[in-house]
């Protein structure tokens, strides 16, 4: 069954990248646009300066360093970009897809059909319509980044904690470094580091060892520093001038509110951003049809934020109290979800 599975990782990805290069065009949207694999203007895809307007200073792009990297060494071999993009977009999700199957088959215990149920889990993490409409449709390499390192990390992180073991380590270390890509968006440290701290807590909280967990912890996290002191130092030194200029606390609070005004409880249950899949898009008139609304209600999930639970409790088969973890990370991504909307 697992060799049934681990092959499945790699025709899912195959099928879906091959659907998506069929014409041999590369793939761009107006967020992005070429982005990294415009070959032609490669420094200015890591540069300090952004020559928009009148020109500013900002350190995001040097994050793109690593895939740039990759990219401008794999040109001489497949000098068609499209290439180069479908192996990309190959490389996360099969990255995604397969460390979030690894994550819930070694960390919840079930009787019978575990493997089907962590091929589920990693099914709905790639299928569900927020990875469909946030990640995939609106097609931000940084958030493309983003889902396939957070399973990547939570498994490695805890693997990490309960071993000791030192090839897990520089796993954990090399993953962060490859998909450096993840931080060219500053929000990401929150999406990524926030379930790390609670699964470390987590973890002193019902281990024998604190001292040792929290030693380990300690190191990894220093390992994370130094391996990743390339983009972390301009990102925080540069930072306070780059940011500075063009926002504040205040507009940075009144962007929050409009944001929130699509984050509705329901919306977040069933993973439905009002403002790509609410009134006035073309999704609506599907997801807006009684039956649809009736069925998805049927079928939620216990956890309000399925992104992380992806059903890893459904029909309580699952015999672990790690579930409680999940839990406990929902509800607070729950709340952040919410923004400065009401009290529920």
């Amino acid at each position: 069954m697992k060799k049934r599975i681990k092959f499945l990782f790699l025709i899912i990805p195959l099928i879906l990248t091959l659907i998506w290069f069929r014409n041999g065009k590369v793939v761009a949207v107006g967020e992005e646009s070429f982005s990294i694999f415009n070959n032609r203007n490669t420094i200015s895809q890591i540069n300090f300066w952004q020559e928009n307007g009148t020109g500013y200073l900002t350190p995001h792009y040097l994050t793109r360093a690593i895939p740039v990297f990759f990219v401008k060494t794999l040109s001489s071999i497949f000098p068609q970009p499209w290439i180069l993009q479908a192996l990309f977009f190959f490389f996360l999700l099969t990255v995604g897809l397969f460390s979030f199957y690894l994550f819930v088959s070694t960390n919840f215990k079930s009787k019978k059909d575990l493997n089907v149920i962590a091929f589920s889990a990693a099914l709905f993490y790639l299928f569900n319509l927020y990875s469909l409409s946030q990640v995939w449709g609106r097609f931000l390499y940084a958030g493309m980044s983003a889902w396939a390192l957070l399973p990547l990390t939570i498994y490695l992180w805890g693997r990490w904690l309960r071993s000791g073991n030192l090839k897990t380590f520089f796993l954990l270390i090399l993953s962060f470094v490859i998909l450096s890509n993840t931080f060219l968006q500053p929000a990401n440290l929150f999406t990524i580091w926030i379930p790390i701290v609670i699964l470390t807590i987590w973890e002193i909280y019902t281990s024998q060892r604190k001292k040792r967990i929290l030693f380990l912890a300690t190191v990894s996290f220093l390992g994370f520093i130094i391996a990743n002191i390339w983009w972390i130092y301009p990102y925080f030194i540069l930072g306070k001038f780059a940011f500075s200029e063009i926002s504040d606390w205040y507009n940075n609070f009144e962007s929050l509110r409009g944001v929130s005004q699509y984050f509705s409880t329901k919306e977040i249950i069933f993973l439905r951003q009002s403002f790509l899949l609410g009134n006035g898009s073309p999704f609506y008139e599907f997801y807006s049809k009684p039956w649809v609304d009736k069925k998805q209600k049927r079928k939620k999930l216990v956890l309000p934020d399925s992104p992380y639970a992806d059903g890893l409790v459904c029909k309580q088969r699952l015999k672990s109290p790690f579930w409680l973890l999940i839990f406990q990370i929902s509800i607070f991504n729950f709340s952040f979800c919410r923004g400065s909307k009401e009290p529920v």
